[in-house]
């Protein structure tokens, strides 16, 4: 019992000081050979948390990948909080074909605890929030990070 409390206690104690998801980029290589899962994650520490996965090994490994200042996260933190709830995304490839079994991927800012997206990637088509200054230079941020971070999936 003393050892059930104690691992209670450490847990409680663990969660507390945990790091909560600023922004996150998921993004799924679509239809190859060795398909791995990869989601990038800003976290309110500064963390830049890298998790990927071989959906056919059911194996993810997870690494950090950098670290932002202290300014840096609270600039992004500003950023969030200016964007309004309910934007909507415009297909900047209206009109076009859609296409299957390319890559995917999604930018999601954590707003009022909920995935806010704010670019999408899908289907041979490009969505952004349009009018937000803010969503673009989030958007440009985290996927300019996966660039660097996602190599030889």
């Amino acid at each position: 019992m003393k050892n059930l409390i104690l691992a209670l206690c450490t847990l409680v104690g663990v969660q507390s000081f945990a790091s909560n998801t600023l922004v996150r980029y998921n993004y799924n290589q679509g239809f190859v050979a060795h398909p791995v899962h990869a989601v990038l994650s800003i976290l309110d520490s500064g963390e830049v948390i890298l998790a990927k996965t071989d959906i056919r090994g059911a194996r993810t490994e997870t690494s950090t990948v950098a670290a932002l200042s202290a300014p840096v996260v609270e600039n992004i933190k500003v950023m969030i909080a200016t964007l309004r709830a309910d934007a909507k995304m415009s297909d900047l490839d209206a009109g076009r074909p859609m296409c299957s079994d390319a890559p995917y991927m999604v930018v999601a800012v954590i707003k009022g605890g909920a995935d806010l997206e704010i670019a999408k990637k899908a289907s041979c088509h490009n969505f952004e929030v349009q009018g937000s200054f803010e969503a673009g230079v989030l958007a440009n941020l985290i996927e300019s990070l996966a660039a660097v971070s996602i190599n030889s999936l």
